[in-house]
């Protein structure tokens, strides 16, 4: 990060409001957080990607 810039949070306030100002849907961030994890290597070894996967997995029997 450059100097001097400060890290700034996203707040994604849901039902696409936020895609009118350019935030990335909530399916595209779902999307690339489990690319990130599939192919990081360190995730793959600490059972990061398991714990994903299950995760996602019990949270779509509640939201399919």
């Amino acid at each position: 990060m450059a100097a001097g810039r400060k890290k700034r949070a996203l707040l994604l306030i849901g039902a696409g409001a936020s895609l009118d100002f350019g935030a990335p849907s909530t399916s595209s961030l779902t999307k690339a957080v489990e690319a990130r994890i599939q192919t990081d290597d360190w995730m793959r070894h600490c059972g990061g990607e398991a714990a994903y996967v299950k995760i996602r997995d019990a949270l779509l029997v509640f939201c399919p």
